[in-house]
């Protein structure tokens, strides 16, 4: 079944910047999660685009009550990698082969409320235990320089992989 539209759930705007980028590349249209179930019919076909807390897809509870999600795909600050893939997909209920996931970014700044003050707890524990740790990998020295000063990854090119997903 192909996506007729995409929908996500964006908090500080990096699963929004993507789900635009492929609205772009892909011709769809694209929703916001609160304004898609008026927008679209229930049992749509959609690609859902949701940012990671925790490991968990924000939003896909509720895009999977309201659409056929074909494909999900997960916005967070973890470099993709086959193994975390397959574990989120996993922790999610998501089958692997409808899901992907991309690295966004981390700007503490815009965040609110109680998802601003978890990671900033989590970005000093973060930067607390990578930095110690004497075997660091390239992955974690990536996250550990998001934790202390940010980053903005969001771009057409890490695309490739859903639109790859998208066309087969």
């Amino acid at each position: 079944m192909k996506a007729t539209a995409i929908v996500y759930n964006s908090n500080a705007g990096h699963t929004a910047r993507y789900a635009k980028l492929l609205a772009e590349q892909t011709g769809l249209p694209c929703f916001n999660l609160d304004e898609a179930p008026a927008k679209l019919e229930k049992g749509t076909p959609v690609v859902f685009m949701g940012w990671l807390m925790a490991g968990i897809v924000k939003g896909y509870k509720k895009a999977k009550k309201n659409f056929c999600v074909v494909l999900t795909v997960a916005v967070g600050m973890a470099p993709p990698s086959d193994k975390e893939r397959a574990r989120l997909a996993n922790q999610n209920k998501i089958a692997l082969e409808s899901f992907q996931m991309l690295l966004g970014g981390y700007d503490v700044k815009l965040l609110s409320g109680v998802y601003k003050f978890m990671m900033t707890a989590m970005g000093k524990a973060m930067k607390k235990g990578l930095s110690e740790k004497p075997d660091i990998t390239d992955d974690e020295k990536l996250m550990l320089e998001m934790a202390v000063n940010g980053g903005d990854y969001v771009s057409a090119e890490n695309l490739r992989p859903v639109l790859d997903m998208l066309n087969d």
